[in-house]
C-alpha cells in the first residue's frame, strides 16, 4: 500500500479502504484530469494562457532551492528521504501533492520547472518512466498556506516537454518541465506543487525531496482522501509526512519582466492533449 514517508525509513504500513476509482491526470484524457485534481484539492482553475513564445535557451534561474546536501543525526543524507506527492489511480484515497512557497517581486516568464524526486516500494524493472501523468500545480498563497489554482496541467513522461533524470538512488526519478507555453506569473507570493500520476500496484510510491533553504513557510501537503493522515484532508505541514520542517527542493528557470504585467489565471499548458 502507499507509504506515506520515504523509501529508507517508511512508516508502517497504513490501512487502505479501497473506493470508487478516481483516476487523476491519465494520459488519455488530461483536460478532465485537471478538473478532477482541482475539485479534489477543493480549488479552483480558470482559463488557457496564451502562447508567449519564449525558448528555454533564453532561461535564467528565477528561483532555485537544491537538493539538501545535509545529513541526519546517524549521518544519513536527508536527500535519502523522498516525501509522497502521487496521485493513486488504484488508492484514490491515498492520493497526496506536496507543495513549496516562493516570491517574484516582477513577473515572470516561467520556461522550465526542475523538480527532484524519489521512487520507492517499486515494482522491479519501472521507474518514473512508467508513470501515466507527471504534473505541476502553482498556487496562490492563503495566510502561509496553499490558496486557489493559478496554473495546472500534466504530460506523459514520454512527452517531449518532459525530461527524466536519474535521481539520489539511480533512477529515473527526477523531471525537467518544459512546457510548449510559457507561464506568465504575476508578481506575488505562491506554491508550486508537482506530483506523479500512476498506480501503487504497477509502480510504486513517488515523492519530493527536501532542500537546505529556508524560504518562508516549511513545504505543504495535502491528502484530500485522508487515507495517509487525517490531519492532511486540508493543507498542512509536510512534518505530518515525517519530513523534517524544511523547504522542497525545485527550480524555475525563465525571464524576470521589468514592466509591470497583469495575467490571467491560467492552466498549463503541458500536453497537446490539453490543449
Amino acid at each position: 500500500m502507499p507509504a506515506r514517508k520515504a523509501r529508507i525509513v517508511p512508516d508502517q504500513t497504513i490501512p487502505v479502504t479501497q473506493t470508487e476509482a478516481q483516476t487523476i491526470m491519465t494520459t488519455s484524457s488530461r483536460v478532465t484530469a485537471t478538473k478532477k485534481l482541482a475539485a479534489a484539492l477543493g480549488l479552483v482553475a480558470a482559463c488557457f494562457a496564451p502562447a508567449l513564445g519564449l525558448t528555454s535557451a533564453q532561461a535564467a534561474v528565477l528561483w532555485d532551492q537544491p537538493l539538501s546536501t545535509a545529513v541526519d543525526g546517524n549521518n544519513f543524507p536527508l536527500a535519502g528521504n523522498a516525501y509522497l506527492s502521487t496521485q493513486f489511480t488504484d488508492f484514490p484515497n491515498s492520493s497526496t501533492i506536496a507543495a513549496d512557497n516562493f516570491s517574484n517581486p516582477v513577473p515572470w516568464l516561467i520556461s522550465t520547472i526542475y523538480v527532484p524526486g524519489d521512487l520507492w516500494d517499486l515494482e522491479p524493472g519501472t521507474d518514473l518512466s512508467n508513470a501515466d501523468a507527471l504534473g505541476l500545480v502553482f498556487l496562490s498563497n492563503a495566510a502561509g498556506v496553499p490558496g486557489t489554482v493559478f496554473a495546472i496541467g500534466s504530460a506523459a513522461p514520454s512527452d517531449p516537454q518532459v525530461v527524466l533524470s536519474t535521481g539520489t538512488s539511480g533512477l529515473l526519478s527526477n523531471m525537467l518541465f518544459i512546457p510548449n507555453t510559457p507561464l506568465l506569473l504575476p508578481a506575488g507570493d505562491w506554491w508550486m506543487g508537482a506530483f506523479v500520476s500512476m498506480s501503487f500496484g504497477n509502480v510504486g510510491n513517488w515523492g519530493r525531496q527536501v532542500s537546505d533553504t529556508t524560504n518562508g513557510p516549511i513545504g505543504q501537503a495535502i491528502n484530500p482522501g485522508g487515507d495517509i493522515d487525517s490531519n492532511l484532508t486540508s493543507w498542512g505541514p509536510i512534518t505530518f509526512l515525517g519530513a523534517p520542517a524544511m523547504d522542497l527542493a525545485f527550480r524555475l528557470e525563465g525571464t524576470a519582466l521589468t514592466t509591470g504585467v497583469s495575467a490571467p489565471a491560467t492552466v498549463l499548458l503541458m500536453a497537446g492533449g490539453l490543449a
